[in-house]
């Protein structure tokens, strides 16, 4: 069925296929019901459960036409009477409570979005405690309670276990519907339309970059029109950096701020492009550059300078900075990178916590734009003992990764870990004709013998093992991100039984998990390699003379390593393949899979250089929300994000064990 129900010759075909002749007067009333709601998936599931309800009941007009139709072509027919029925059995409100459970494709059984079939029961729970805080407040109400949103439901029993979501293809999203908000899956995405996605993911990327800036409103402000009434607010703003689009410095010969991803067009030059204009770029005139991040083609620059014939002269040169507060608002058609989002509640002078009514009631599409809300995490009450192991490029075929992985295995039952990923490559030797599936399947059977033959009972029953691919695996194409590989892999030791482990699955690359209420991102890839030699040589000699011309007693705080500026690059780029798409081609279709907004807690980089562990320091905004009246539990001065190598397993024996309720990192090591 095409992505149109807008006339009543749809609705007849639409029922035509399934067996159902529709009169015209029957399917004017149907489309006149549909037409209430917004989005083409929601039109689809009424019509879905539309069609359930006609079968079962097994409606048949009355005329004798109808019936010798019906007995001669074996047709059901609905007429006008019949589809008024039906439609009052199944309103608006119902259709709502329909989608939930209709669109949900994902088969994940650890920690998944299945949970939200328990929405129904916490709702219950929620208006009852509602109903008892409300009888015990004596103050006078200055305004009113409201019933919990659908996420923050689910957020209530997500926060206490442990989501993983191995399928990037498809994220929960933010829609509005009947003036409420609530979650809804998207529909599985293909690898179609390619130009239109990749047109979209640039303008979406670059459109959170310049949310970023601004959220620090002690630093940068967009530029207003000037105003006589309003001297104060303009002498104020003078003291900030006014950021602007490209097409305010055409015709400028003032020195601009300005904010735009560098590209490299056909006549080799470079050029600076927003969603609306592009400005050839030269950096003959840089004297500065934030020498801690490297600078490559397609990477999002915030840089000063001046416009003069047809050229924009750059002077001064770094990246976006990190967003000022971890907690987001929400937008419309937001798409939840973690699956435990709940709502961020306004705390009044009273002490309360309760919302106006005006955010939820009467809602529209206009105010869902700026709703007050965010997504607020919680600290969950789990144990401190509960830890994740990660080991990167796990070359199974590799003689001394077998007889190692032994010895780590026994000393992990003892320690019992919630989770263990195991990263590509799993091979060492270059995918030919010669490996065959069997062979590779084999190697993975190592995995399940050493459980087996050791009686390693705490791994095999109660830890989730994990699987994530990397580019060199076989079957995996060479683009990011990474698909999942194919379970027939893991089928002789996967399952239920005492031969068998429990709990595996097989995630993609990147991946991400909520654990107990903190944000991991996991991603396998060369970084090192290709940001190291795609830097651009002219940016990189500006870089050297900022270095030199500090003071030392500045010099510290510079951290020039390679891993630092690795982990600085990606975070303040927020994403993970900041490069060309002649260096690393990207599917298009799937690439907000990349994004790494908002920032996580734990940043896992499998890279193939040595293990390393940096803090990024978050930047606060000085003008916070506080003097809003809006309490954030995160506006945490020592906010830091723990970017994470845990090295070459198949080299240096290395890994690493996170403890998230402590913020501990230990990287391990094997006796090699």
């Amino acid at each position: 069925m095409s992505d149109n129900i807008s006339s009543e010759k749809h609705i007849a075909r639409f029922f035509s296929i399934s067996g159902v002749s529709v009169r015209p007067e029957a399917c004017l009333s149907i489309l006149q019901t549909i037409n209430k709601l917004t989005y083409f998936e929601h039109k689809r599931a009424y019509l879905d459960n539309f069609l359930k309800k006609l079968k079962d009941r097994q409606i048949i007009g009355l005329g004798m036409d109808a019936q010798n139709s019906n007995t001669a072509n074996g047709v059901l027919i609905l007429d006008k009477d019949a589809a008024l029925s039906i439609i009052q059995s199944l309103p608006i409100s119902d259709t709502d409570n329909f989608l939930n459970d209709t669109y949900k494709t994902s088969n994940q059984k650890y920690g998944s979005f299945k949970q939200m079939k328990q929405s129904k029961q916490l709702s219950k729970q929620e208006n009852e405690e509602m109903k008892d805080e409300h009888q015990a407040d004596q103050q006078p109400a200055v305004v009113k309670r409201y019933n919990p949103l659908l996420q923050d439901k689910v957020y209530k029993s997500l926060i206490e276990s442990v989501v993983i979501l191995e399928d990037f293809t498809q994220f929960p999203q933010l829609i509005v519907q009947n003036s409420q908000l609530f979650y809804s899956l998207t529909l599985k995405r293909t690898l179609s339309e390619v130009n239109l996605s990749r047109q979209d993911y640039h303008n979406y990327r670059l459109a959170l970059a310049e949310e970023r800036v601004f959220s620090h409103s002690d630093k940068y402000v967009r530029p207003k029109l000037e105003d006589s009434n309003n001297q104060k607010k303009q002498n104020q703003n003078d003291e900030l950096t006014k950021v602007y689009n490209i097409s305010s410095i055409i015709g400028s010969s003032k020195s601009k701020w300005v904010l735009g991803i560098l590209s490299l067009h056909e006549d080799s030059e470079y050029y600076l492009e927003d969603s609306r204009h592009s400005v050839k770029v030269s950096f003959s005139e840089l004297v500065e550059a934030d020498p801690q991040v490297f600078f490559t083609e397609n990477c999002i620059l915030m840089c000063c300078g001046i416009y003069h014939n047809e050229t924009f002269y750059l002077t001064h040169l770094k990246q976006p900075p990190l967003h000022a507060n971890k907690s987001l608002s929400f937008k419309l058609n937001e798409k939840d990178y973690f699956g435990g989002y709940s709502k961020k509640k306004i705390m009044l002078a009273t002490g309360t916590d309760q919302i106006t009514s005006s955010s939820i009631s009467g809602l529209s599409e206009s105010m869902a734009q700026s709703l007050p809300g965010s997504k607020l995490r919680q600290e969950a009450k789990i144990e401190k003992d509960n830890c994740i192991v990660i080991f990167s490029q796990v070359e199974l075929d590799n003689i001394g990764t077998q007889k190692c992985l032994k010895d780590l295995f026994e000393g992990l039952e003892q320690l019992k870990p919630d989770i263990i990923i195991l990263v590509g490559d799993f091979i060492s030797q270059k995918i030919s004709e010669k490996l065959s599936y069997d062979q590779f399947k084999n190697y993975f059977e190592q995995i399940g013998t050493i459980i087996r033959e050791n009686g390693l009972t705490c791994l095999r029953d109660f830890t989730n093992w994990i699987y994530v691919p990397s580019s060199e695996d076989l079957g995996q194409p060479k683009l990011m991100p990474c698909l999942q590989f194919q379970e027939f892999f893991l089928t002789t030791f996967k399952g239920n039984g005492p031969q068998r482990i429990k709990n595996v699955m097989v995630g993609t690359n990147p991946m991400r998990i909520n654990y107990y209420g903190k944000e991991i991102v996991l991603c396998r890839y060369n970084f090192f390699k290709k940001l190291k030699r795609n830097q651009l040589p002219k940016i990189q000699i500006a870089q050297e003379k900022t270095k030199a011309s500090k003071p030392p007693e500045d010099e510290e705080q510079y951290n020039t390593q390679d891993s630092y500026k690795i982990a600085k690059t990606l975070l303040q780029q927020g994403n993970l393949i900041p490069l060309p798409s002649i260096v690393q081609p990207v599917m298009w279709s799937f690439a907000d899979a990349l994004q790494l907004v908002p920032h996580p807690d734990y940043l896992i980089l499998c890279d193939e250089i040595s293990e390393y562990h940096h803090q990024i320091k978050v930047p606060q905004n000085n003008m916070n929300s506080s003097s809003l009246g809006v309490y954030n539990d995160e506006d945490d001065k020592d906010k830091v994000i723990h970017v994470i190598n845990p090295g070459n397993f198949a080299i240096n024996k290395s890994f690493v064990t996170i403890y998230p309720s402590l913020g501990d990192i230990q990287q391990c090591s094997a006796p090699n």
